[in-house]
């Protein structure tokens, strides 16, 4: 089943992933947003995002071994 099966990165792949985490990472930096629960909120769906962005990524063909 294609819904369960890992996905083994490429050096490309594996530099367009960190580059997502590295993006995102800036975005939570640049709304310097107060401790709280909507930073937590905004935190969980930023990392959710994070996620489906590289499992996209991770999907593609060309940047799998």
């Amino acid at each position: 089943m294609n819904e369960f099966k890992v996905h083994r990165l490429n050096e490309a792949g594996l530099t367009k992933c960190d580059n997502v985490a590295t993006l995102f990472e800036g975005l939570l930096l640049a709304l310097d947003l107060p401790q709280g629960r909507e930073r937590a909120l905004v935190v969980t769906d930023l990392q959710r995002a994070c996620h489906f962005a590289k499992l996209a990524i991770a999907m593609q063909t060309e940047n799998q071994i």
